[in-house]
This record gives C-alpha cells, structure tokens and sequence, in this order.
C-alpha cells in the first residue's frame, strides 16, 4: 500500500504536469512553475526590471481515508495553488490566477502509479507581502 509521501508525491506530479501542460497559463508564466517555493536565483524580473509572474503550489494537509479496519483507501490532500509577483498590484497576476482557478475546477486523472478522484478549488488565497522591502502578491486558490 501506497505511503503518505507517495500519494503526495503523485499529487504533486500530477499537479505539475496539469499546470505546466497548459498553454494559456504557460504563455503567461512560461515554465516558472514550482513546488513548495520559488528556487533560489530564479530570477523574480526580467532583463528589462518588469516582474515575472511565477506559480507556487504546496501542500497544505493531507488525511488519509480509510475503509474497512486498516485499510487505507484514499488520501485526500489540500494544496495552495497561487500566483506571485513582486508588485504593489494584484492586477499583474489576475490572468494568471483566474487560469489557474480554471485549471483546478473538476479535472482528475491518472498519474504514474495512482489515481486523481478530483480537483476543485475551495477557498480563494490572496496575501501580500514584503520580504526585504520589496512589495510582492499572491493570489490563488485551495
């Protein structure tokens, strides 16, 4: 039987290949698509200075189901799927965060070694930040 790391780890394959299989959301992030958070040196401008949008998703919870005695029969998870930017605005990554909400509405599917039952966004995410002085937003869904 499938551990916990790897139901997540199918959830986060599956995820991935979901948001980066996208075409609309790849012509607006290109392939900045990460797990958990933006890698170190990634730049967060372009050459020009102009913000890039990149996608962040993580998980949040995960609880396994179980069927009859021990048996696990399903580890339902929760993920924070949401753009960011480094902006004083919301408005860069509505586009973004719109298509992404889009992507998350009642897809599944199978993934190497296991199922996806379902997709769906619950709650819309919105927090702004300043690491280090510098105005970032988010703005998503779990």
């Amino acid at each position: 039987m499938p551990v916990i790391a790897e139901a997540t780890t199918l959830a986060d394959q599956w995820i991935y290949s979901m948001l980066t299989s996208d075409s609309e959301l790849t012509a607006l992030v290109g392939n900045r698509v990460y797990v958990d958070t933006v890698p170190e040196g990634v730049a967060l401008v372009d050459s020009s200075g102009n913000p890039l949008a990149h996608v962040i998703y993580q998980m949040l919870s995960a609880l396994d189901v179980r069927g009859m005695g021990y048996y696990r029969a399903v580890t339902q998870v929760v993920y924070l799927v949401r753009a960011v930017i480094q902006s004083a605005s919301y408005m860069p990554i509505q586009p973004v965060a719109a298509r992404i909400d889009e992507l998350m509405q009642g897809h599944s599917g199978a993934g190497a070694g296991g199922l996806v039952l379902g997709w769906s966004r619950d709650m819309p995410f919105r927090m702004a930040e300043q690491p280090s002085g510098v105005s970032c937003r988010h703005l998503g869904g779990k």
